[in-house]
């Protein structure tokens, strides 16, 4: 099952044998997981969920299911369960970073950006560094056409970081857009897509 995920081979095979994991199997969180995986790479979303979920309830000490179901249900557009899910962890965890920033994530897709820029700023309280939670606020800052000249010094600060990285580049395009600044706003978009992103929302 692992090489079969790692490969893109015999996924419906693999499938197969993961149907019925015994209860009493050693490693059955791990083929648990590893059974979501392979739905994931079939493209079937419905039943990675589902799988997960089954994941979750069986072991809920653990944290990493709880955010594994939480990004599933993000993928799938399913916001709402995924705030529900990672507000429900951070009663257990409450000052764990990846969990708030997934929550961030969830909020700001259902346009709350007022709770995702509060949860976002308290990351970077927690973890300074943390270059994923420097670029999603200076993106949701920018959404919110608020305090645009601190915006745009996450955005760069971010970039520093992380020079590769498109979406920081979108990020700053889009900082420069709603500051008026269409010159610089055009320059990185084009930088952007030349590093071949495939998100509509970016083209």
């Amino acid at each position: 099952a692992m090489i079969s995920y790692d490969t893109g081979e015999n996924v419906a095979e693999s499938l197969e044998r993961l149907q019925d994991i015994s209860p009493d199997a050693r490693n059955r969180a791990r083929m648990m997981y590893l059974k979501a995986l392979l739905h994931i790479r079939a493209d079937d979303y419905p039943s990675a969920l589902e799988t997960a979920q089954a994941l979750r309830d069986e072991y809920p000490e653990n944290k990493d299911h709880w955010a594994f179901l939480a990004e599933l249900a993000n993928v799938t557009k399913n916001y709402k369960r995924a705030e529900n899910i990672t507000r429900e962890a951070l009663e257990q965890w409450p000052e764990d970073i990846s969990l708030m920033y997934s929550l961030s994530m969830s909020l700001s897709s259902q346009k709350k950006n007022n709770q995702a820029i509060r949860l976002l700023e308290d990351v970077l309280l927690l973890d300074e560094s943390n270059n994923m939670a420097t670029n999603a606020l200076a993106y949701t800052l920018a959404e919110e056409k608020r305090d645009l000249p601190r915006a745009l010094s996450l955005a760069r600060k971010a970039l520093s970081r992380d020079p590769e990285n498109a979406s920081i580049l979108d990020t700053l395009a889009w900082v420069y857009y709603r500051m008026g600044s269409y010159d610089d706003a055009w320059k990185n978009i084009k930088l952007c897509v030349a590093k071949g992103v495939e998100d509509p929302v970016i083209w």
